[in-house]
């Protein structure tokens, strides 16, 4: 197995024989202009969730190793994780198209071989909850899936309004993200976790922040005071979390504000993450009612 990196001591000529030798055997797919990809490989979870609620889930030969939603996608074969690629495995799936989320090392390295083989590349990173129906919607036009897509969209956006309409003008709390590990990492300056914050009337504990995640020190959690601390992990290691922040006498977590919420719907700017800012909203608002009109004003 061929794993594209860029460790130092390689020989890359040396690694690329393999491949080259494949891509040379593969016969360029020449598609005409108005005929939408055939035969796709989502080198994201969330890209893999895109296609599948834009009715283009049958163009999906491959994916990554952590994509499991939704139910369907589970049986796709898996071509590495997204940053580590399976070159020769990723070849002989003869696509001709590959998205991306990121330019990674190992796909840019692959490029060339791809284009040979007449297989493109595009990239899907929504940084807004309002980008994800659009993203689903562009999909839908690159597959001629209109005809799912576009009400799919559309149901996206009416939730996203209602949260809106709900709670976008209610009283601002503060809110940690803990990641669930030690040292104690959160996001910070990252737009796709604050526009869900955002849509409910929350701000990232955070967000003056210059960097999207950081690591950060108990002492300053304690002197920012959060009012609510969302934990994206396990149930149990969320359990543990509210407990070492409620002997730290963290209030937030002496008064139970703890949020745990799955790391896959928070995370992934895919349509799931609607369902986390539903999440999110429902559990801010229980935070107001129990602490009462003062606790929700400007820090």
């Amino acid at each position: 197995m061929l794993l594209l990196n860029c460790l130092g001591g390689f020989d890359p000529q040396r690694l690329m024989r393999p491949v080259l030798a494949l891509a040379a055997l593969l016969a360029p797919l020449s598609l005409p202009a108005a005929t939408p990809p055939q035969r796709v490989i989502a080198l994201a979870p969330h890209i893999t969730e895109l296609l599948f609620a834009a009715g283009a889930g049958n163009k999906v030969v491959a994916t990554v190793n952590s994509a499991n939603a939704p139910n369907e996608a589970r049986a796709l074969p898996r071509i590495g994780d997204g940053v580590l690629l399976n070159a020769e495995a990723l070849l002989a799936f003869r696509p001709d198209l590959l998205i991306a989320w990121h330019p990674v090392t190992a796909l840019r390295t692959l490029e060339p071989l791809l284009h040979r083989t007449g297989a493109s590349i595009q990239y899907s990173a929504p940084q807004s909850l309002a980008a994800i129906p659009d993203e689903i919607q562009r999909f839908g036009a690159l597959f001629q899936t209109q005809a799912i897509a576009d009400p799919a969209a559309d149901a996206l956006r009416q939730r996203l309004d209602t949260l809106r309409q709900r709670y976008a003008a209610r009283p601002t709390l503060t809110v940690l993200l803990d990641l669930g590990e030690f040292p104690i990492y959160t996001l910070a300056n990252d737009a796709s976790f604050n526009s869900i914050l955002a849509q409910c009337g929350g701000r990232n504990l955070y967000a003056d922040s210059r960097l999207p995640a950081l690591q950060v020190e108990r002492e300053t959690v304690l002197a920012r005071n959060p009012d609510a601390v969302m934990v994206a992990a396990t149930p149990a290691l969320t359990r543990k979390r509210q407990a070492y922040w409620a002997r730290l006498q963290l209030p937030a977590a002496q008064r139970g504000h703890v949020l745990h919420i799955d790391p896959d719907l928070l995370l992934r700017p895919g349509p799931r993450q609607i369902e986390a800012a539903e999440q999110v909203c429902g559990f801010l608002e229980q935070v107001r009612q129990a602490n009462g009109s003062k606790l929700g004003t400007a820090r």
